[in-house]
């Protein structure tokens, strides 16, 4: 895992749970675009059981527990205490597979050998402090025949949340956008080979590319640097480097606006596994 994605991984373990509603209200309904084209490969049948490994409050695990339905199980764990508070809080249709949520890390998960059918991974792997020993869990988990699907992005320039790197960069320096970028640090031939360092036998990764729709537009977005890995430091700015901030990273998204919502696009090596 690169310096970034550990800063990052330090932040969500200690998030306050405001900040996770952020990541929730506005990340979390980005990305479910995302969640459904990975669940959509995997394709998992009714009674399978499924884990969603760095499950967030729940994107992935509550569309493979509509797919399995009420005779699967899901099972979704995570590492911060606030993001399983929010998922365990939804309140979710009738007609689904029941969710265990659980408290824990990516190495080691704390599940049996063999036990699920299907697991998945969204952006989540870029920020373990292990990925080989984070996927050989997986592998570990997975019964045979059964697949794994895993997706991290692509490098910052490719993503809809590029301007706030422009404007960190500009206003802060370049340490500092750098940390930004733990999201984007690790994918592509990286992370296909510690899937087969981690012992999948079959690893298939492409590149794929989504539009991403921020309705809350400018405002939301910009919000969403309180659920990032730069927090804390974001948090100590004196009063004029903070509206100097916010005001170049509006300039610099200004492109992407249109009828106050931002329209753009966000790319992701994803990978299935088995």
């Amino acid at each position: 895992m690169s310096v970034e994605g550990s800063t990052w991984s330090a932040a969500f373990a200690g998030a306050s749970r405001d900040a996770m509603q952020v990541y929730d209200r506005v990340i979390a309904r980005l990305f479910e675009p995302w969640a459904r084209d990975l669940v959509g490969r995997l394709d998992p049948d009714p009674g399978e059981a499924a884990l969603d490994v760095a499950c967030g409050p729940g994107t992935v695990a509550v569309l493979l527990a509509q797919a399995v339905g009420p005779a699967g199980r899901v099972v979704a764990t995570d590492i911060s205490p606030a993001m399983i508070a929010l998922g365990r809080e939804k309140d979710l249709p009738s007609g689904l597979a029941p969710i265990e949520w659980m408290e824990a890390p990516a190495a080691p998960l704390p599940v049996s050998d063999a036990s699920f059918n299907v697991i998945t991974c969204q952006q989540g792997l870029q920020f373990f402090p292990d990925p080989v020993a984070s996927l050989a869990e997986m592998r570990r988990a997975l019964r045979p025949g059964g697949r794994a699907g895993v997706a991290t992005w692509t490098h910052v320039s490719e993503q809809a949340f590029h301007f706030l790197y422009e404007a960190i960069r500009e206003v802060l320096g370049q340490e500092m956008a750098t940390r930004y970028t733990g999201p984007f640090s690790f994918y592509g031939d990286a992370a296909a080979s510690a899937a087969e360092a981690a012992g999948f036998e079959s690893v298939t990764a492409r590149t794929v590319t989504l539009p991403a729709i921020i309705e809350e537009g400018f405002p939301g977005a910009f919000d969403t640097l309180v659920a990032s890995g730069i927090a804390a430091e974001l948090a100590e700015l004196d009063e004029a480097t903070a509206i100097r901030l916010r005001e170049v990273a509006a300039r610099h998204a200004e492109p992407l606006v249109e009828d106050g919502t931002i329209k753009a696009s966000m790319t992701a090596t994803v990978m299935i596994l088995g």
